[in-house]
């Protein structure tokens, strides 16, 4: 009994499915991160974006209404 409490855990010894699950885990954190980064940065440059954003809705609806 007390073997198998002392007994270090290789790598073997766990199923390919938790290793598939630590995978799609680590997945999930890496897009929470890179979504959060972005978040963040469109908050910090709130104007700059908001401004390329109306130019460019502006620039559509003026080629929609030469085209009409």
């Amino acid at each position: 009994m007390t073997e198998d409490r002392d007994r270090v855990w290789a790598a073997e010894d766990f199923p390919a499915e938790a290793e598939e699950q630590t995978e799609d885990g680590v997945a999930i954190v890496e897009i929470v991160l890179i979504l959060a980064v972005l978040l963040g940065l469109i908050l910090v440059f709130r104007t700059q974006v908001t401004a390329i954003i109306t130019s460019v809705f502006e620039s559509i609806n003026n080629t929609v209404s030469s085209i009409i």
